[in-house]
């Protein structure tokens, strides 16, 4: 277990959330985006460490009992929302890259979930189907459906 890095997440958390000189704060405490209570609190434990204050431990805490290890990164469940132990999980590099605020929700069979995971799922070409959506103006139904062969007129995109 690296607590440095486990520590350097939760410096770079506070960084992007409260530091308007950090290049993350547009996208973090410009638009709200905080750190809970519990996680922010800086009352230091011991005097003579910096780092060990009772959000950190707080935080520490959270993080070890909830499935941190070093190979998963900090993911806010709803981002429009802060850092909080109701918001938080640990993730892939490839889970969170699926909950950005650029990503493309698509609601499909009853099923949300966005444009690249569909397509994963659906066995089609992320490129393909974005253009038929975007460029095409297809419907989702359309897009999603049409059989996909190179062999085929490329009008089929």
């Amino acid at each position: 277990m690296n607590y440095m890095r486990l520590n350097n997440i939760y410096s770079l958390i506070k960084r992007r959330c409260y530091n308007p000189k950090d290049k993350n704060y547009k996208d973090y405490g410009a638009r709200g985006i905080t750190i809970c209570d519990a996680w922010n609190n800086k009352e230091r434990v011991y005097e003579n460490h910096a780092s060990n204050t009772k959000g950190w431990l707080s935080f520490k805490a959270w993080a070890l009992s909830n499935g941190y290890t070093d190979n998963l990164t900090i993911d806010r469940i709803d981002n429009s929302k802060g850092y909080s132990p109701e918001n938080c999980r640990w993730v892939s590099m490839k889970e969170q890259s699926n909950n950005r605020r650029s990503c493309r929700f698509i609601k499909y069979n009853n099923k949300t979930q966005n444009l690249k995971q569909w397509c994963e799922e659906l066995g089609l070409s992320y490129k393909r189907t974005k253009d038929r959506l975007d460029k095409l103006h297809w419907s989702v139904d359309k897009a999603f459906q049409t059989f996909e062969d190179s062999r085929r007129n490329r009008a089929e995109c």
